[in-house]
């Protein structure tokens, strides 16, 4: 069986869209770079029919410094929802999590 896959890209597109993840380091420009990755990954431009996105580890771990955000209540407030963030602590970690979370999505279980 033969499959031919036609390829539209542009805001008009009803198709999927693929999202991808570049991990932390030195890059170029957003622009540049989703460019590059996607002729990479498709071997050609896909137009919104791709999204890329940046992962990136936290500098400090220990968190912000919320000295300067005002009144003790909204340091607290901050606390709490930094506190209750799912923060991947490798690339790794995130893209599983990623795709469990797309499989899932897509009516799949992992």
């Amino acid at each position: 069986m033969s499959r031919t896959t036609t390829w539209s890209c542009g805001a008009e597109t009803a198709g999927p869209t693929v999202g991808y993840v570049h991990s932390s380091g030195n890059k170029v420009r957003y622009g540049l770079l989703k460019s590059r990755w996607t002729q990479a990954l498709f071997g050609r431009d896909t137009g919104s029919a791709s999204r890329m996105a940046y992962w990136a580890p936290l500098p400090d771990q220990s968190g912000p410094n919320l000295s300067a955000c005002g009144s003790p209540l909204s340091v607290e407030a901050s606390v709490r929802v930094l506190s209750g963030a799912d923060v991947p602590q490798t690339p790794k970690a995130f893209a599983e999590r990623t795709l469990r979370e797309a499989l899932t999505d897509a009516g799949n279980r992992t």
